[in-house]
């Protein structure tokens, strides 16, 4: 998908099913980028301690949980980070991905059969994921059409991007030439085709 100001362009009319599931598994695998981005911002922080990239994956990937490896994240910048503005920034961030961590979860658990819907105006969408009836947090959650999910999958993106460019700014490119794993993550992220 490419980003633009105004709506995305699918079928004539309403859009189709599979554009519908084909934004789900765009905005479902774009989280997976934030996913990435925290891996190399951790492993950047945490290369003087763990210099083999295995055991910081290891680390890193201890658990299945995102809200856990966000956790690691967060204690290796605490750690490390001494700059006020850059731990701020980081504080920013973490609670940006937070919140992008419940719009991820939504997605992939509003999935279930019963909560789809077709809308006559944007096809069909999810609705929030199966609570109780007296369950405010369902009811007060958006249904999400196509075109929202494209758009929550560019915030992840952007997102991505985002987590990219601070590591940029904590472990810029050295003096011989290397780029870290953040600026060679910076670079592919800035290559990447969108759907």
């Amino acid at each position: 998908m490419t980003k633009t100001s105004g709506p995305q362009p699918f079928n004539h009319g309403r859009p189709a099913p599979d554009d519908f599931y084909r934004a789900l598994g765009y905005a479902l695998v774009a989280f997976t980028e934030i996913d990435g981005s925290l891996f190399a911002l951790f492993y950047a922080l945490t290369v003087g301690s763990t210099p083999d990239i295995d055991e910081a994956k290891r680390i890193f990937y201890k658990s299945w949980n995102f809200g856990e490896r966000l956790k690691v994240v967060a204690k290796a910048a605490s750690e490390k980070l001494v700059d006020a503005a850059l731990c701020k920034e980081w504080e920013e961030i973490r609670a940006s991905v937070e919140t992008l961590k419940n719009q991820r979860n939504q997605l992939a658990h509003s999935s279930a059969a019963p909560s789809f819907e077709v809308v006559d105006a944007t096809g069909l969408a999810l609705v929030p994921y199966l609570g109780l009836p007296l369950d405010s947090r369902a009811r007060s959650v958006e249904k999400l059409d196509t075109a929202r999910i494209v758009a929550i999958a560019i915030e992840f993106e952007d997102m991505a991007d985002r987590i990219a460019n601070f590591l940029e700014r904590i472990a810029p490119r050295s003096e011989g030439g290397h780029a870290p794993v953040g600026a060679s993550l910076a670079a592919l992220r800035r290559r990447r085709p969108r759907p």
